[in-house]
């Protein structure tokens, strides 16, 4: 049973989903706090199974599709949420789409071409915390000035674009070096 432990946490994260959007939009009293702590699990969730992954070495092909695909779930579904209750971040959903169709593909390729798994790094990891806390600032305070919330998502979105040109020079290092 340890051994299935990370894979086990990931599943429940991507189970997790569906349940925040539907808290997110029911007519609960404090629905929007709800979904909130349910947002909050999940990102304990993901640091988790990463870290007993690692620590007890249960690295697994199963974790290493499903961990990314329960975060981009995670990620898009929430942007997707409170963008339908702030129509004014809509642009940040659209970059999500455009921003994980380009890595897909890139990475797609590579694997097609070279057999390699693209494992997450630093800047990507920088990129999803920076994305956690603008995400659950906006949803703990979505009275706030709109501007602080478009603030908060054009640094997740800086933060995206440095972690993607990360990527891309390791990509082109590995290019140069395999040539």
């Amino acid at each position: 049973m340890k051994k299935y432990l990370p894979n086990i946490i990931t599943i429940f994260r991507i189970f997790l989903v569906p349940v925040f959007a539907v808290i997110f939009f029911s007519e609960l009293e404090f629905s929007r706090l709800l979904a909130l702590g349910i947002f909050i699990l999940a990102g304990i969730s993901d640091v988790a199974d990463g870290y007993i992954a690692r620590k007890y070495n249960l690295i697994s092909d199963f974790g290493k599709l499903m961990d990314p695909l329960a975060d981009k779930l995670l990620q898009f579904t929430v942007a997707l949420c409170v963008a339908k209750a702030e129509p004014a971040l809509t642009w940040v959903v659209i970059f999500l789409f455009i921003k994980e169709i380009t890595m897909f593909l890139g990475v797609t390729k590579l694997l097609n071409q070279s057999k390699i798994v693209v494992k997450s790094n630093w800047a990507g990891k920088l990129a999803s915390t920076i994305y956690f806390v603008a995400f659950f600032l906006i949803m703990l305070f979505p009275d706030a000035n709109k501007i602080i919330h478009q603030l908060l998502c054009g640094g997740f979105v800086a933060f995206s674009v440095m972690a993607f040109v990360v990527y891309l020079k390791e990509y082109l290092a590995y290019l140069i070096k395999n040539k």
